[in-house]
């Protein structure tokens, strides 16, 4: 029959890889080195192809440290002669990404030591996935400026180079933006805003892989909705939202995260003009917005009550839209706490 060789079990590792079979990987590379032995054949020896597909299947099951032995095995090898290729780009990425993915402490630093180790390896150079996986990786463990200096570390060095390869893409922006909007410190919003304006400077110049979208924007507005919940900072994730309507990028989560900070800073007056708002420009509410307005005239006075009425009869008026259980919860909870029981009973039954 036909044997197999290097190719195709390599193309069978990659397969099983994917889909985290690492006992599968694991038996294939010994069938290779078995039949190498059989045929007295070095070059049936896995290869760097092979050795990559194992590194896959380690990364996608978070066994980083077990990835970390591996690249280092392959480092060995190949300096004894017994691995033709050196290890790639791709593997110190996939090693990496290992990390990223993994709970480890101290994950995200070790992830940006194979960055490192790259870095100063004259035959190595580091590409926007690596870049991006160490991002990732410091996002995930609340290291959020060691994933802004990396991507300021990235956006100069593509700059200095020209090199299309680490030029940074839409998805390191979103992945610092993000981490930015979690951190929900004061400058959060500036922060976020500083890196949307060199992203549209990238986009304008034809150096970015796709335009700033909606998401993106949200992102940044989140920032500044979650920084504080001062009337100030209300005012200013308004301002972004304003600017969101200048370039023609917004959607009803933008108003719902603005409505929701305006809300949170004791400003309902404003938020319920956002509400009129978003119907002026074309953008229908949808639950989470009335939600966000009920729980903000109920969380006033005894005189937003009628306001709260209004605002549930319109809700129950609209043939585009249905009260969920966020608004029965809300308006029972109200009712209850006024002590009007036969009102809640109703909306019970309405339930």
């Amino acid at each position: 029959g036909i044997k197999p060789n290097k190719f195709t079990y390599s193309t069978a590792i990659d397969a099983w890889a994917k889909v985290k079979r690492v006992d599968k990987v694991q038996h294939l590379l010994q069938k290779m080195y078995k039949q190498a032995a059989i045929e007295n054949d070095p070059s049936l020896k896995p290869g760097l192809l092979a050795f990559n597909g194992y590194l896959v299947a380690l990364a996608k099951t978070g066994r980083a440290e077990e990835a970390e032995a591996l690249l280092s095995q392959m480092e060995d090898l190949y300096d004894s002669g017994d691995l033709e290729e050196r290890p790639s780009v791709i593997s110190y990425s996939t090693v990496i990404d290992s990390f990223a993915r993994s709970n480890l402490e101290g994950a995200s630093m070790r992830a940006e030591s194979f960055l490192r180790r790259m870095i100063d390896r004259e035959d190595l150079v580091p590409n926007a996935i690596s870049y991006n996986s160490v991002i990732n990786a410091h996002v995930k463990s609340w290291n959020f400026e060691a994933a802004e200096a990396v991507l300021r570390e990235m956006y100069d060095n593509f700059l200095n180079s020209g090199d299309m390869e680490i030029r940074p893409t839409i998805q390191s922006y979103s992945s610092v933006i993000s981490g930015i909007a979690r951190s929900r410190q004061k400058d959060s919003g500036e922060r976020a805003e500083r890196i949307l304006e060199q992203l549209k400077e990238m986009a304008q110049s034809g150096d970015l892989d796709k335009p700033p979208d909606v998401i993106l924007y949200n992102s940044v507005l989140d920032c500044w909705a979650k920084s504080s919940s001062t009337p100030e900072m209300a005012a200013r994730a308004v301002m972004f939202l304003e600017k969101m309507k200048n370039d023609g990028i917004f959607d009803v989560i933008s108003y719902n995260t603005t409505l929701n900070c305006l809300a949170r800073a004791g400003k309902v007056h404003d938020a319920e003009l956002m509400l009129e708002d978003m119907e002026a420009v074309g953008v229908y509410p949808n639950s989470i917005t009335y939600n966000t307005l009920l729980s903000a005239y109920l969380s006033q006075s005894s005189q937003s009550r009628k306001s709260a009425e209004k605002l549930f009869e319109k809700m129950r008026n609209d043939s585009r839209i249905e009260p969920d259980v966020v608004t029965y919860n809300t308006m029972l909870h109200f009712h209850s706490r006024i002590g009007d029981i036969e009102k809640a009973e109703s909306l019970l039954k309405e339930m």
